[in-house]
This record gives C-alpha cells, structure tokens and sequence, in this order.
C-alpha cells in the first residue's frame, strides 16, 4: 500500500495541467530530485508520481549526495522536500521551499 500524503491532490492536479500541452510547448517542467538511489525507493517515488499523472522531465538519483548544487543548476520555481534540512537549504537560495 502506497501512503499518499499530503501532495498526491496537487501532483494530480499539476499533471493535469501539463497534460493540456504538449511535453515541447509545456510552460511547466517537473524534476524529481532524490537523496535515494534508483534501487532503493527512489525509483517507487518516480512509479507513484506516475500513477498519479504527474510525468517528470528528468529524475535525478543522488545516491546521498547532497541537493544543493543541482538545485542551483535547476533553479526551480518552487522545491518541496520531506527534510527540512533540505527545505532550508533551498530557501538559502533564494527558491521558494515548502515541506
């Protein structure tokens, strides 16, 4: 069983959105950026955000390596993590961070 949590509404409905487009002319891209590995439930993350309708144009395994840097690459609009170590982090920046 899959625990949902409090972002399944919101993924739905950003996937719908995106869907209204195609994936070259959407004004929205989606990262799933993981402190896991593909093997370990990174991987289930990705599966879920799936069946969930929310495709992602890249999927970014980290392995434990940390966040920071690809977000400063990335530079995303808004950044939601589980840690607040990362939420924090990615406030420094000057993202728009939400646990």
């Amino acid at each position: 069983m899959c625990l949902q949590g409090p972002m399944k509404a919101f993924a739905m409905h950003l996937g719908k959105i995106r869907k209204k487009f195609s994936q070259e002319e959407s004004p929205i891209r989606t990262y799933l950026v993981t402190a896991r590995s593909a093997a370990s439930s990174g991987a289930r993350a990705l599966k879920t955000l799936r069946s969930w309708g929310l495709e992602t144009d890249e999927a970014l395994f980290l392995a434990g390596a940390p966040k920071g840097p690809l977000l400063k690459k990335i530079r995303p609009h808004i950044f939601f993590d589980d840690q607040m170590f990362h939420v924090e982090g990615a406030k420094e920046m000057g993202t728009v961070a939400a646990h």
